[in-house]
C-alpha cells in the first residue's frame, strides 16, 4: 500500500454517511425519563474515571469504498489526554506504518519510506473539512458523548431530547422540527448538526451522526458487541462506519478480540536517527 492509500484508511473514520441502525429491541416499554436523569446516569457509565489507558492488539479493519477494499491488522494505544497510537502491520505482521495523535500534533513514522512527517490537525481540515483535535479522537474511541460543536456555542447537556427512537434515546443538536423543515425544503446550506442516541437500560453511546453541508460530509459512528469490564463501565468491541464526501462512499468496519484495560505497556514512538525529516 502506498501513503496516500495509509492516509485514507485513517481518515474514513471522520467520512461517515447515515444509515440505519439495527433495532436491539421494540419488545420492551422504555420508561420516558427527563433529560436530567438521563445525562446523570449516561455520566456515570460514559465517564470511566478509572480508565487511564487502552490498548487494542491485532485489531481487525476492514474498508470499503467505490474504488477499494482493503482488510488489513493494527494495534491501537490510547493514553488519556496524551497520545493515541496506531501500528499498522503489513501482511506478514510487519509495521510499514506508525501515527501518533497528540494534543498539539500529528506525527507518522513511515517505514516504507523511512521518513517521519510532523503535521498538524489543520491538516487534516484541509483535506476533508471536518474540524478534529486530540479530544474529539479520544471521545471517539472511548465511546464518550461529546459535543462537536465549541462548549460556548452548543455544550452537550443543550441537546434537544427527542424523545424514544428505534428504541433508544435520542438527542439532537437541532430541533426536530427545525431540522426537518430544512430536510423537506433541501435548504442545506447551512446545515450543520450532531445527533446520538443511548441505550435505555445500561445508558451507553451506541451511535454518533454528524452532517456538515459546507464540506458535503457525513459522519455516523455506530459502536456494537458492549462487554462490561469488571461491574465498572460498558465498552464496545466493534464500531461499524459508514461515510460519504462529496458523494463519494467509504464504509469502515473495526473489531477487537484482544482489550487491555490500564496497560502496562502500550505503543512508543522512538524516531530512528537516520529517518528523512518532514515538516508540514
Amino acid at each position: 500500500m502506498n501513503r496516500r492509500v495509509y492516509w485514507v484508511i485513517f481518515l474514513l473514520v471522520f467520512f461517515v454517511s447515515c444509515k440505519s441502525l439495527d433495532i436491539v429491541s421494540s419488545e420492551y416499554d422504555i420508561p420516558l425519563l427527563e433529560k436530567k436523569e438521563i445525562f446523570k446516569q449516561l455520566s456515570v457509565n460514559s465517564e470511566k474515571e478509572s480508565l487511564n489507558n487502552v490498548l487494542f492488539k491485532r485489531a481487525s479493519i476492514v474498508i470499503n469504498s467505490e474504488t477499494f477494499k482493503q482488510n488489513f491488522k493494527c494495534n491501537i494505544a490510547l493514553k488519556r489526554d496524551s497520545f493515541l497510537r496506531v501500528s499498522v502491520l503489513g501482511p506478514i505482521g510487519i509495521e510499514v506504518l506508525r501515527i501518533s495523535f497528540e494534543p498539539d500534533l500529528v506525527k507518522i513514522i513511515d517505514r516504507i519510506n523511512r521518513e517521519v512527517i510532523f503535521s498538524h490537525y489543520s491538516e487534516l481540515y484541509t483535506s476533508i473539512g471536518l474540524s478534529l483535535d486530540f479530544q474529539f479522537l479520544q471521545k471517539i474511541i472511548l465511546n464518550e458523548p461529546y459535543s462537536y460543536f465549541t462548549s460556548d456555542v452548543l455544550g452537550l447537556f443543550d441537546f434537544e431530547y427527542c424523545g424514544v427512537e428505534n428504541s433508544f434515546y435520542k438527542f439532537s443538536s437541532v430541533k426536530e422540527k427545525k431540522l426537518n423543515r430544512k430536510l423537506n425544503y433541501h435548504n442545506l446550506e447551512d446545515l450543520a448538526y450532531q445527533q446520538f442516541w443511548i441505550n435505555p437500560n445500561d445508558f451507553y453511546m451506541v451511535r454518533n451522526f454528524i452532517e456538515l453541508s459546507d464540506s458535503q460530509l457525513k459522519l455516523d459512528i455506530r459502536y456494537k458487541d458492549f462487554k462490561k469490564r469488571n461491574n465498572d463501565f460498558y465498552f464496545p468491541f466493534a464500531f461499524e462506519i459508514e461515510g460519504s464526501m462529496e458523494n463519494k462512499i467509504y464504509h469502515l468496519q473495526l473489531s477487537f478480540t484482544d482489550i487491555q484495560f490500564n496497560a502496562s505497556n502500550l505503543i512508543g514512538f522512538s524516531i530512528p536517527k537516520k529517518y528523512v525529516k518532514v515538516y508540514r
